[in-house]
């Protein structure tokens, strides 16, 4: 009898919990909006009338969604549901997390639009107030800023900023880059704050005794440091070329570049056309090139890495052009040579080695184990090869 009692209790208390913590998560709600405008107007005013942006079930979502993210301790992208003042415009906050919670209830243009105005009141605006115009020029090295057409933010194009220079140092000799081992974002932290370092070249002329005294770095890690350094030095041009961090130019664009123009000095005079017209390379790419190219910032580094002995030349040369226009993917566990390895070689022979199997590829090496890549390339009837039958296309 109490096990009946205990359950019929368990099976109304629950839901009524629930009900509860929802009813205190729509007060905490409304007060929330409520404080955010100053006044209940923000439910009634004409805009919202006349647009329809609330509904009651759009309301109840928003109020579910918080409950929700209280409970699960997941935070939403955007939280508030009311209309924010903002220089006279009021901005509707939607709710991207909803999405998660209510798969089909809001929409892909809703939840990748946080802010949207749907109005502006001018009168509300103080009669002082100017429009706020956007920097031209970064407040911390000088160098002329540009906006990404596709988005709002402003980038500094100096390539020796001191506010990007922690990781633009990290990435400069990351592995798939110069590949200088030990300099880690930590050492490089240390070697920024002691002003040792404040452009790539001058890691160049960094000695044993100088980073000793570093954090982590006793003689013998300082001494693999400077060494790793100076293998850097004789580097193929791609490395540079994907190092200096232009915009949009990765390692196999970075490749392709230095197999075509063969030269520092060829690719900074190239101009925007050629550079367009060349694999890998679009007129987005092309662009962020040309604007990195002229910047007296990056002309100003590429003399000093040529002066403390960077090669800036092309040493791989091209063994043949028999896998012209070829794309390979490698896939699975290969035993008589490494995936590098292979890419090297059908690079040297003008194809490329791509990541991902898709209907332009034209070859997949397999090795044991492979995965679904080597399925996908069976759905798309794309040919398979074996580590010897890749073997046998290079001799």
């Amino acid at each position: 009898m109490r096990k009946a009692e205990s359950r019929l209790r368990n099976r109304f208390f629950i839901p009524a919990c629930w009900l509860l913590a929802l009813f205190l998560a729509c007060v905490v709600t409304l007060s929330l909006s409520f404080w955010q405008t100053g006044t209940a107007e923000a439910f009634t005013a004409s805009p919202w009338r006349s647009l329809g942006q609330i509904t009651w079930r759009t309301v109840v979502y928003a109020l579910l969604g918080t409950l929700l993210e209280w409970l699960l301790n997941r935070p939403s992208q955007a939280k508030a549901l009311s209309p924010l003042a903002l220089g006279g415009g009021l901005l509707l906050c939607w709710l991207p997390y909803l999405y998660w919670i209510f798969p089909g209830t809001v929409s892909n243009d809703s939840v990748t639009q946080v802010l949207e105005i749907i109005g502006v009141e001018k009168d509300r605006r103080p009669l002082d107030s100017v429009p706020y115009e956007f920097p031209k020029f970064c407040p911390v090295c000088g160098a002329p800023v540009v906006r990404d057409e596709d988005g709002a933010a402003l980038r500094c194009t100096g390539a020796e900023c001191p506010a990007q220079l922690l990781r633009y140092l990290t990435h400069f000799a990351s592995r798939g880059a110069m590949d200088i081992d030990g300099l880690g974002p930590a050492v490089m932290q240390q070697l920024i704050d002691s002003g040792l370092v404040r452009t790539a070249a001058d890691l160049y002329s960094l000695t044993p005794k100088q980073l000793e005294p570093l954090e982590r770095m006793g003689k013998k890690s300082a001494q693999n440091a400077v060494d790793a350094i100076a293998r850097s030095r004789d580097n193929d041009l791609w490395r540079l070329i994907n190092a200096l961090g232009i915009r949009q130019v990765g390692e196999e664009a970075a490749k392709t570049l230095a197999q075509r123009f063969g030269t520092m000095d060829a690719l900074a005079a190239a101009p925007e056309e050629e550079l367009t017209a060349v694999d890998d390379v679009g007129p987005i790419t092309a662009r962020y090139l040309c604007q990195w190219m002229k910047s007296p910032q990056s002309r100003d580094l590429l003399a000093r890495l040529k002066a403390v002995g960077v090669n800036m030349t092309c040493k791989e040369k091209t063994v043949d052009s028999r896998f012209a226009g070829m794309t390979f993917v490698l896939t699975g566990t290969l035993e008589k040579f490494t995936r590098d390895a292979a890419a090297e070689m059908i690079e040297k022979r003008g194809g490329k080695a791509a990541g991902s199997v898709s209907k332009k590829t034209t070859y997949v090496v397999a090795g044991e184990n492979a995965g679904s890549k080597l399925q996908k390339a069976e759905a798309l009837g794309i040919p398979v090869l074996t580590e010897d039958e890749f073997l046998a296309l290079l001799d």
